[in-house]
């Protein structure tokens, strides 16, 4: 479950990042990724307190590293202005969530394997 998680929040992450605040359909899409960050959070938190439970330090300090960009994404206003995205772009690559997100994801999928 926290691979898929994993891979479902690089994607919300990246098309957020993608989405273009100047082109018609901007408010539709922050919206949609607004729903799909709510929806992240909460198995966000179960998966974080998870990993705590468990000892799983790693898994436990990105999910808490991603929650509060969930959260920001999540409590976006329908026109949110440029400021409140560019902030949370750029805290997502300065923290380097993606990439992480991707090496976790991968790692968990293979000790599956």
């Amino acid at each position: 479950m926290t691979a898929m998680h994993f891979d479902k929040a690089e994607t919300l992450l990246v098309g957020f990042r993608n989405v273009r605040l100047n082109e018609p359909g901007t408010a539709e899409e922050i919206a949609y990724e607004r729903k799909r960050a709510q929806q992240l959070v909460y198995q966000n938190m179960i998966l974080r307190r998870e990993a705590e439970a468990s000892g799983d330090i790693q898994t436990e300090s990105l999910l808490e590293n991603l929650e509060p960009i969930l959260l920001d994404i999540a409590n976006l206003s329908d026109k949110p202005n440029k400021d409140a995205v560019r902030v949370i772009r750029e805290r997502v690559e300065r923290k380097n969530i993606v990439p992480l997100l991707r090496v976790n994801s991968t790692a968990l999928a293979r000790a599956l394997d």
